[in-house]
This record gives structure tokens, sequence and C-alpha cells, in this order.
């Protein structure tokens, strides 16, 4: 029945840091993450800042038609960094590049919320004998008011396989979305389901 998933890749990660005020308690971040390679993503987040805990998601399913149209929807809800927003992409897909139009939906502006804008991607990975490495990046730019967006969106990652199903990861992401930046490092691994 849920043949079409396979194969995909199941990520877990956590981390712990001192409080930056005592006495609150140790922050943390856990993060659960569940992917079909360049298809579909759905990733929760439970975390603690200054004592504060928080629940995050996102979702996003992407698409490549007829080998250079491609489409992307994406939600993301993370409240500790404030981000929280819909965004679909149809693009023009050429290599690893990526050219076209975003509608951008932001909950958390009264005023501007619905964008339209212009977005440009790039993608690119590899694999060097054991060692992986993936980078993808995009941006989105809006020119429609007095004081200009320009958001984008940046991850690398590495992965190294310790067998045919395991493999250990070490990805860092920087977004900045309305003029506000959050970046964040993760290291965890990363299981292989496949169909027999």
């Amino acid at each position: 029945m849920f043949d079409w998933l396979l194969p995909f890749f199941v990520a877990f990660s956590m981390s712990a840091n001192t409080p930056n005020v005592s006495p609150n308690p140790y922050d943390y971040n856990v993060q659960l993450q569940l992917e079909k390679a360049d298809t579909l993503y759905v990733g929760r987040y439970w975390e603690r800042q200054l004592g504060v805990e928080y629940i995050g998601q996102e979702y996003w399913i992407a698409q490549t038609w007829y080998e250079y149209i491609y489409t992307k929807n994406r939600y993301i809800n993370v409240p500790s960094n404030d981000l929280h927003f819909y965004q679909g992409d149809v693009r023009l897909k050429i290599g690893i590049f990526s050219f076209g139009y975003a509608y951008k939906y932001d909950y958390n502006l009264l005023f501007r919320n619905n964008r339209h804008r212009t977005v440009f991607g790039i993608d690119y990975s590899t694999t060097i004998d054991k060692v992986g490495f993936n980078f993808s990046g995009e941006t989105t730019y809006d020119n429609k008011y007095e004081n200009p967006i320009l958001d984008y969106f940046v991850k690398t990652s590495f992965d190294f396989k310790l067998n045919g199903t395991i493999k250990l990861f070490v990805s860092g992401d920087i977004v900045e979305d309305n003029n506000v930046q959050n970046w964040s490092t993760k290291i965890g691994l990363q299981v292989h389901l496949k169909d027999k």
C-alpha cells in the first residue's frame, strides 16, 4: 500500500545546551524527519529555549514534470524562530539551477501577507566513496513595496555511510524571513528504508 514511499530516509537528531539565563533548565532541541529523496519531507521539532517549550513542524512536497518544470509546496511553523508561512513555487529547472514564480503567505504579518515573488534556486549533491555532500538554496525577491524583501534559505549537509542502511549526518541551515535571520546545526543518524 505504501510502496510508493520507498525508498525513504528517517532521521533523528538531538542537542542540548546550558541556559543563557539562570536558573532556567537546560535548553534542548529534538528533531524527527522523514524524507523521500527530493520529493517529500516531513519534520517535527520539540525544543526548549530560555525555559520556554516549543513544538514546530515543516512539510514540503516537490515534483519535476517533463524534466524541466519544477513545483514545490512548503509549509513551515517554527514558533521559537518566529517562522510561520506557506510557499508554493513553479520553476523552470535547468541542471542544478531553477528560476520561476513563488506565492508566499506569511501567517505572522497582518498586512502584506499575500506576496507574489521571483524565486531562484540551486540544488547540488554528490557522493565520493562513503561520503555524501548536498547543497541547496533558494531566494525570493519582492520589490512591490517601499521596502523590498529578499528572503533566502541555504542548507548544507554531509553524510557518512556506516553500513547499507545507516548514515551519520551533519547539516547546517540559514534562513532569512522578513529581514530576520535564523540558523541551526544538526548531527544525527539517518536510516534508509527500502523495499526488498
